[in-house]
C-alpha cells in the first residue's frame, strides 16, 4: 500500500496549570532582550499556550519545537508557528485560538525593533478573527 499514508497521531494540549514542574520554571525563567517587563513576556507565553489549548490538539514535535522556543526565548519563531497552524475543525475552539495569537501579536509588536514578520503574521491573526468576533446586540429599537 505505497499510496496510502498514515497520519500522525495528535497529542491532547495540557492547560498552563497542568504543565510539567519542569516547563513551568523553563517559562517563568524566560528573558526576552530589550523587553523591560518579566510580565509581558509571561503574558505572550500564556497566550501561546491558551492559544496551543484551543488547537484542539497538536503534533507531538509541533509541541515539541514550541517548548523549546520557550524555553530558548524565541517566541518569534513560537508565535510564526502557532500562527500559520490552524486549529482542528472538530476539537478546536477558533475564536479563542485567533484571539489569543491577535493579543500575543499585539504585545509583541510592542518590542523594541520587532520582526516585520510579526506585523504581517498578527494582520493575518486578525484576518482570521474577524469572522469568529460575536456582534454586540443593537442598543436602540426601531420603533
Amino acid at each position: 500500500m505505497s499510496g496510502v499514508r498514515r497520519r500522525r497521531p495528535v497529542v491532547p494540549v495540557l492547560p498552563a496549570h497542568r504543565l510539567p514542574a519542569k516547563a513551568r520554571s523553563a517559562i517563568a525563567s524566560l528573558r526576552i532582550p530589550g523587553w523591560g517587563s518579566d510580565l509581558a513576556e509571561l503574558a505572550v507565553v500564556d497566550l501561546f499556550l491558551t492559544a496551543m489549548d484551543a488547537m484542539g490538539g497538536i503534533r507531538a514535535g509541533h509541541r515539541h519545537g514550541l517548548q523549546r522556543w520557550f524555553t530558548t526565548g524565541n517566541l518569534t519563531a513560537a508565535y510564526l508557528s502557532l500562527v500559520f497552524a490552524r486549529p482542528l475543525p472538530r476539537t478546536g475552539d477558533p475564536a479563542t485560538y485567533w484571539t489569543a495569537l491577535t493579543t500575543a501579536g499585539e504585545l509583541l509588536t510592542t518590542a523594541p525593533n520587532p520582526d516585520t514578520r510579526i506585523r504581517h503574521a498578527l494582520t493575518h491573526c486578525r484576518t482570521e478573527a474577524a469572522p469568529h468576533q460575536k456582534s454586540a446586540p443593537p442598543t436602540s429599537h426601531a420603533g
